[in-house]
């Protein structure tokens, strides 16, 4: 398999997304996973013969001038059409360019990519909009309410920016992974001018799409000074970043189930390899839920070992038990082996799960947090939980595999550990706090590091 991973030396400089997405997207277009100046390979050979069909290519690539030429069906038509409509003709539209994207990803690293296809961009417009349904729209989006003579058609607007987002949110995959979410904007820009050109939307959909991505929603709250607590961050986040990009950015990052387990990843040298492999393949996000005071929220995982419909696609990482027969277990990695069974004092396997989600996925949840707390003004304190089937029991209505539970409810130990086993963590603003400030200094201390070799 062809990898552009060879060309990222730790030395050399890395491109903004601005560039990143002109220099992929001008004419021919390029492919340029590493954000590095020398790391441009033309686009269309270099997907041709990553194996992209030319059937698939030839409608988003023009052949002969390498010019990115894909457009939706209506490319100049955006609010006026039908929420529904607007759905299911951009979810059919759209699921050419991201197969190209995934046949690009594919090839960032040996063993693929996390699925980011068509499938997943549905995923993150549903459970955004329930998340924006958590918001108070009356004082979230009282701004752009205020633009519309009544209440019916800003709500009609405001759910299709929410679509705009999220269908175009990671299209940009397709020429660059990093840096992808400002090349996301400038490909919608091209396959959709009549969205982003909209003088109402254009700008809250460009920001949405480009602050999904965590490095960027990273970049944006640290340019924003460096000695402010985490409470005055926490204060300017709903006047510094719109609704929907906060609501995406929530939506985005739950996403975890067996389903974003893409083919390439169906093996256990990958499991092995690439760590964010495991909390998909182990788990999936099952709830987010809020108290209907707005104090509590619960993120909840649920730790599947035991193989479910949804792990039907996973190959051989799905195999018999060894305890029990007629039950399917899912493969468990080396770190999982040696958190569990190999430590002096060994632990249970949902709680070395556990370990390796917040290892792998501590700085997204550090930002994932951060949003949720600047959301809701009244939270203070988000319960992050892991449970298993066994402990949940049949106390709260399960989604079956079809998306991910978002809603008010109680929230308290009883109800999200019913048990008494909790596994997790709570989060408040001052355990938050100790943990940005600890990222902050280590991102000072990287971005100092480059300033010395920059001027050597």
């Amino acid at each position: 398999m062809l990898s552009l991973t060879e060309v990222t030396p730790r030395e050399k400089s890395l491109l903004t997304g601005p560039e990143l997405a002109l220099g992929c997207l001008r004419t021919p277009t390029r492919i340029n996973h590493t954000g590095t100046p020398d790391g441009f390979v033309e686009a269309y050979p270099f997907l041709l013969k990553s194996g992209c069909p030319p059937k698939l290519l030839n409608q988003v690539i023009d052949p002969q001038t390498g010019a990115f030429t894909f457009q939706v069906r209506k490319p100049y038509s955006f609010l006026d059409r039908d929420l529904t409509t607007l759905k299911a003709e951009l979810t059919h539209d759209l699921v050419v360019p991201y197969q190209v994207a995934q046949i690009s990803l594919d090839t960032v690293t040996e063993v693929g990519f996390n699925y980011h296809g068509i499938g997943h961009v549905v995923e993150v417009m549903e459970a955004s909009e329930d998340i924006i349904s958590l918001f108070d729209i009356q004082e979230d989006f009282s701004d752009f309410i205020k633009l519309f003579d009544s209440q019916e058609e800003a709500m009609d607007y405001l759910f299709k920016i929410n679509v705009g987002f999220a269908m175009y949110h990671d299209i940009g995959n397709a020429f660059s992974r990093r840096g992808h979410s400002y090349t996301s904007v400038e490909e919608a820009r091209l396959a959709h001018p009549g969205m982003l050109q909209d003088r109402i939307v254009g700008n809250f959909i460009s920001d949405a799409i480009r602050l999904h991505d965590e490095l960027a929603m990273k970049n944006e709250i640290l340019s924003w000074g460096s000695d402010l607590t985490i409470d005055e961050i926490i204060a300017l986040i709903p006047s510094r970043i719109n609704p929907w990009a906060r609501a995406g950015f929530i939506a985005d990052k739950i996403q975890i189930r067996p389903s974003r387990v893409h083919e390439l990843l169906n093996n256990t040298n990958a499991v092995d390899v690439d760590p964010h492999v495991e909390p998909n393949t182990l788990g999936r996000f099952r709830e987010l839920r809020l108290s209907p005071d707005g104090k509590k929220a619960a993120m909840i995982i649920e730790f599947t070992p035991d193989a479910t419909r949804e792990h039907a696609g996973l190959g051989n990482l799905v195999r018999p038990a060894s305890h029990q027969q007629g039950v399917d277990r899912v493969y468990a990695s080396e770190r999982m082996h040696e958190l569990h069974s190999k430590r002096a004092i060994p632990i249970p396997y949902d709680h070395a799960y556990s370990a390796v989600v917040n290892t792998v996925y501590h700085e997204r949840n550090l930002f994932t947090f951060l949003v949720m707390f600047g959301s809701f003004p009244d939270l203070e304190t988000i319960y992050y939980v892991i449970q298993d089937p066994v402990s949940r029991g049949n106390q709260e209505r399960d989604t079956q595999g079809k998306g991910i539970l978002i809603h008010k409810a109680e929230v308290s130990l009883d109800t999200i550990a019913p048990r008494g086993d909790f596994i997790g963590k709570a989060i408040s603003r001052d355990s938050l706090e100790e943990q940005f400030e600890m990222m902050r200094r280590k991102h000072v201390s990287k971005a100092g590091r480059k300033r010395a070799r920059g001027s050597e």
